[in-house]
């Protein structure tokens, strides 16, 4: 079985939008393959829950999704 990882990345102040819109950005480097596992991470100045529900507002119930507070976050191409 191949394996994809895909990344998104988020400024919004807005806990549930910041996490729907980098779970968009990942799901759609997807190519359409299902997402199976989501590995997030949020400043402490976002509410968890409103991360959990903005990124199953996007997956969906079924991919588990590990992760938790960071100081910032890094990618390839964005840091904050």
């Amino acid at each position: 079985m191949t394996m994809k990882a895909a990344v998104g990345f988020s400024e919004s102040t807005d806990s549930r939008d910041a996490a729907a819109e980098a779970a968009r950005q990942a799901v759609e480097q997807l190519d359409g393959d299902p997402c199976r596992l989501v590995f997030l991470f949020g400043t402490a100045k976002h509410d968890p829950a409103l991360i959990r529900e903005g990124v199953r507002s996007v997956v969906g119930a079924e991919p588990p999704l590990f992760g938790g507070s960071a100081v910032g976050v890094i990618t390839n191409e964005r840091m904050g």
